[in-house]
């Protein structure tokens, strides 16, 4: 899910193609994983994220990803944490950080994803989308927060480094800027 939002909010390559694929990848992944999560032999849900997550690995290779992606490789390769993982506990603060550019493509996706809840504004439709996606990093049983997988207050600042020295590339494609400061706040919100 989080290479279908973050094609669909590069600031540098994004386009309708890869807007298209998004979009029908966050549908089918968010349709479909609570299903498998509660009836993991459920093949037709199976097939459905497969499906899924090919198109959104499409729409990322043609788009790129941002800055979740950027912030999660220090974790899996520091700390071992898996990559979906790793993504899952940073999307949220990375995603609150960039609202003040991405809100309208967040509200847009969060109407795809949960067509049945009644927004107000573009405002709490994105926010929707965030606490959907935090929310089921929950519901999954996987450690929410940065602490439970191992990673100190003391770790951040070498990891912020890391981000904003060797893996400039997807905060190039992060649709707002960002400083070593920033990604510092970001870890401590998630820690």
């Amino acid at each position: 899910m989080v290479h279908a939002i973050e094609a669909v909010t590069s600031r540098t390559r994004k386009n309708p193609i890869s807007d298209g694929m998004a979009d029908k990848a966050l549908v089918l992944l968010g349709q479909n994983l609570p299903i498998v999560m509660e009836t993991p032999s459920d093949l037709s849900a199976r097939e459905a994220m497969l499906l899924g997550a090919t198109l959104a690995g499409m729409a990322f290779i043609n788009a790129s990803v941002g800055a979740i992606h950027a912030l999660s490789y220090p974790l899996g390769t520091g700390f071992k944490v898996p990559h979906g993982h790793a993504n899952a506990l940073v999307a949220g603060p990375v995603m609150r950080f960039n609202m003040p550019v991405a809100e309208a493509e967040y509200a847009r996706l969060s109407r795809l994803l949960l067509p049945s809840r009644p927004f107000n504004s573009d405002a709490a439709a994105a926010y929707g989308l965030i606490d959907e996606m935090e929310r089921m990093l929950v519901e999954s049983g996987l450690e929410s927060r940065l602490s439970g997988v191992g990673v100190t207050e003391a770790a951040i600042p070498g990891m912020a480094n890391e981000v904003v020295t060797g893996i400039t590339r997807l905060l190039e494609t992060n649709p707002r800027d960002m400083t070593a400061e920033d990604v510092s706040r970001l870890y401590q919100e998630a820690l």
